[in-house]
């Protein structure tokens, strides 16, 4: 943490990591209820990440945010192999039971720390709706060159209040 935002907010290590606490323990509670509860965001991230990747050839993808593997089970119909990352246990439980496949492994890990996958292994990364979660955004983009092939490229959706969509709306952005 910067010294200046210490002096100016001295509990603010304390908060940050209060909140992504609260944040897993909501999502651990919603997992069961996730992929049936009416969601418009979730419904409409769904439909753009199908369409805005239906065109490009990819084979071996990183998904940041995997939840529940509402894009997973889309993504392995057109990828070799997929690793899904997610901070929740019940949702990774869910994607693991609907997806039962050798062509993906699920990961749970704190994507504001390192990820326990191999330097420059994948084609394709997905970021959807996860963005809003992190404290440490330089990490996800550094981690996200290490961790990509040369020329590969990643998705990410973004459509929550947050530090990365400026507050409200929703942001979207794809780089190769």
């Amino acid at each position: 943490m910067e010294p200046a935002l210490d002096k100016f907010i001295p509990n603010l290590k304390f908060i940050v990591s209060f909140e992504m606490n609260k944040i897993i323990d909501n999502y651990n509670a919603w997992a069961n209820r996730y992929d049936e509860a009416p969601n418009p965001t979730s419904d409409l991230d769904k439909i753009v990440l199908r369409q805005s990747l239906s065109s490009i050839d990819f084979f071996k993808v990183l998904e940041l945010g995997c939840g529940t593997g509402k894009n997973t089970e889309w993504l392995i119909t057109k990828a070799d192999s997929l690793i899904g990352l997610d901070f929740s246990k019940n949702m990774l439980d869910i994607a693991k039971n609907k997806i039962q496949s050798d062509k993906v492994a699920f990961i749970e890990t704190d994507l504001n720390e390192d990820w326990p996958v191999k330097s420059e292994s994948f084609d394709l990364a997905v970021i959807s709706l996860t963005l809003e979660h992190i404290k440490k955004l330089d990490h996800i983009f550094i981690s996200l060159s290490e961790k990509l092939k040369k020329g590969g490229k990643w998705k990410i959706r973004a459509s929550h209040w947050s530090p990365v969509t400026g507050g409200s709306g929703t942001s979207q952005s794809s780089m190769e």
